[in-house]
């Protein structure tokens, strides 16, 4: 329950700077849903403790500025396995910096002396990524080649996102099948 409460903070905090991706990306209707997202969990999720708004139909999605370059043309680049961040391709570690610098949060906090809680937040929010990836991870590293099970993971993954789509069990083959 603890690590589902950090989660959910931290997609909440992450939602100025997805609603800036939906905009820069012209993407109305989803911009409409995360600000309402975030505005509905800092309000009756108590400022994302609880993810209210999932449950009323509204649920999470997560841009970058890699994925808004990616909507504009730029091709992803060399695929590049980067120390402690993993793996990425060149446009995408270009958007991760990018977004370190634009981040809203950052911002506010730059602005009012408080640098550190923006480094705790980074430090949490890399911990629970890795959380939520350990036992794939794990399943990756057991491979022949993990090298090339991450890469054709990432790219797979970057590819799929660049749509707007997410995994979908009704998208497997064999789905509705009975």
């Amino acid at each position: 329950p603890l690590r589902k409460t950090f989660s959910n903070i931290l997609q909440n905090v992450a939602s100025p700077l997805t609603f800036i991706h939906d905009i820069l990306q012209f993407k109305g209707e989803r911009a409409a849903n995360t600000f309402f997202r975030f505005l509905i969990n800092s309000t009756l999720g108590l400022g994302g403790i609880f993810d209210v708004a999932t449950d009323i139909g509204i649920p999470y999605h997560k841009e970058d500025m890699g994925l808004t370059m990616a909507n504009y043309g730029i091709e992803g680049g060399p695929y590049l396995m980067l120390p402690i961040l993993g793996p990425s391709n060149f446009r995408d570690a270009l958007g991760r910096l990018t977004d370190a610098f634009l981040n809203p949060l950052r911002l506010v906090l730059f602005h009012n002396d408080l640098e550190n809680v923006y480094y705790g937040q980074l430090a949490v929010g890399t911990l629970d990524e890795r959380a939520n990836s350990v036992d794939l991870t794990d399943r990756i590293n057991k491979t022949p080649d993990p090298y090339v099970q991450y890469r054709t993971l990432y790219l797979q993954n970057r590819s799929y996102r660049e749509r707007d789509r997410e995994v979908n069990t009704s998208d497997l083959p064999g789905a509705g099948d009975e």
